[in-house]
């Protein structure tokens, strides 16, 4: 795809009258590989005023303790409490029904449908970040008939998403095998739908234009104040804890590879990865309309 072009889907007209309605909350999904900065830029993307998180609430029922971003426990939250009466009400379901990963379409497009009304209801807000990150979930967010989804594909560089594996031990080898997958996969998706595509050095290196982009192909006039996004009051689940709590909205890239890896080791994973990497098999700058041709990183 060499451009995005109909990114925001037109509200169907209402039969009943001239009112235009729309079917369900748009729901902004982040698709990334572990490690690429996906919570920093839900954080910068919920900080907009017409915005919600909901986090990597795919994971909501697998961590049954885990903390919300208001640092209550998920099933102590107000927020949450006020999401599954709405849910409760209307759909017949409480937060530990929830199937977000149900194969029956039917029950799939039921209860995310049920979360995603409830998180309006209760926030106010039209569009919810859903950035649970994982390819399956998106595909079925993106063919389900009910939902109104537009996914953001965040790119990292390979030799931070494998060294951020390295320094918890894992084995650089698998991990840069799985990044070229994983981004061929996905762009191979995506290729011919609407999305949004981030490189993680534009997001932190210039955070002002990037954004902005990123807003305005989502259908919302930027807000300088996204960037003041540490220390809000949210209710998003699970990602990068350091991230979520902090207090400081500094925006720094973490390089620390280019001191880890040894020279053999970025050799290795350049390599490995180069398939995912040759020109004209993605772009950067697709808000523009144009092609970056990349060689190297």
């Amino acid at each position: 795809m060499s451009e995005v072009t109909n990114i925001i889907s037109e509200p169907e007209a209402d039969p009943k009258g001239d009112e235009l309605s729309i079917k369900s909350p748009r729901i902004v999904f982040i698709r990334s590989l572990a490690h690429s900065g996906s919570t920093l830029l839900d954080m910068l993307i919920s900080s907009h005023p017409d915005v919600v998180s909901v986090g990597e609430v795919v994971r909501f029922n697998k961590y049954p303790n885990s903390q919300c971003a208001c640092q209550r426990i998920i099933w102590d939250c107000p927020f949450w409490k006020a999401v599954e009466e709405v849910m409760r009400a209307r759909f017949d379901l409480t937060l530990r029904d929830l199937q977000q990963w149900a194969g029956d379409r039917e029950t799939f497009e039921r209860h995310n449908l049920a979360l995603f009304d409830g998180v309006r209801e209760v926030s106010g807000k039209h569009v919810i970040v859903d950035s649970s990150k994982h390819i399956n979930r998106l595909k079925h967010l993106v063919e389900s008939e009910q939902l109104d989804v537009l996914p953001i594909h965040l790119i990292r560089n390979p030799l931070g998403v494998v060294y951020s594996h390295v320094r918890r031990g894992d084995d650089w080898r698998y991990h840069a095998r799985q990044y070229a997958k994983g981004l061929i996969a996905t762009q191979d998706y995506l290729r011919r739908r609407p999305h949004i595509e981030v490189r993680y050095d534009d997001l932190v290196n210039d955070p002002n234009n990037t954004l902005a982009r990123v807003m305005e192909g989502i259908g919302l006039n930027y807000d300088p104040d996204q960037l003041n996004w540490a220390g809000r009051t949210r209710h998003n689940c699970n990602g990068n804890r350091k991230v979520r709590y902090s207090k400081d909205s500094t925006i720094r890239m973490d390089s620390d590879w280019r001191k880890g890896l040894t020279r053999s080791q970025k050799l290795g994973v350049s390599l490995l990865t180069l398939k995912s990497r040759i020109p004209g098999r993605f772009h950067y700058d697709a808000l523009r309309g144009r092609v970056r041709k990349v060689l190297s990183w």
